[in-house]
């Protein structure tokens, strides 16, 4: 009796999830115990990741990161730290505050040298921590300008 077409790709199908399923179960036996080491190396790389971005996030509060201090005239330094109450009550286009690779910026001078329709755009992410995940996630070419325009708070306490 010959199989069918649709017969034999069920039974490779079969085989695959035998085999993937086997290598879930024996996964310890098959890789020696390695699992742990591999966990640590991934959770070692994680963290030394995150270390030297905090690195870089303090050497940018401290000035020590270069030109990320806001041109904007608003006087705050990234020295000072800003609550997230007060982060929150800046949240129109007139008085514009976002949050940028863990800096506090004053924007509003960069939201009102757009026109309208623009504005209320940006707006709806003044006094939110969704600015870098909304907008310029969006608009990823535009960090830049709107850092070099606006003015440092902080970072968030």
């Amino acid at each position: 009796m010959a199989l069918q077409k649709r017969e034999k790709k069920l039974l490779k199908v079969l085989a695959a999830v035998a085999v993937v399923s086997a290598i879930i179960l024996f996964k310890d036996k098959i890789f020696k115990g390695k699992t742990e080491e591999i966990k640590e190396e991934i959770v070692d790389g994680f963290t030394d990741t995150m270390e030297k971005r905090n690195e870089e996030i303090e050497r940018t509060v401290s000035g020590g990161g270069g030109a990320r201090r806001g041109g904007g005239g608003g006087g705050g330094t990234a020295a000072q730290t800003v609550s997230s109450k007060e982060f929150q009550t800046h949240n129109n286009a007139q008085d514009c505050w976002v949050l940028i690779n863990g800096i506090v910026y004053d924007i509003t001078s960069f939201v009102e040298s757009y026109e309208t329709s623009l504005q209320t755009r940006i707006s709806q992410y003044c006094g939110t921590f969704g600015f870098e995940a909304g907008f310029l996630s969006e608009n990823p070419t535009v960090e830049h300008d709107v850092i070099n325009v606006s003015a440092e708070k902080g970072v968030i306490q």
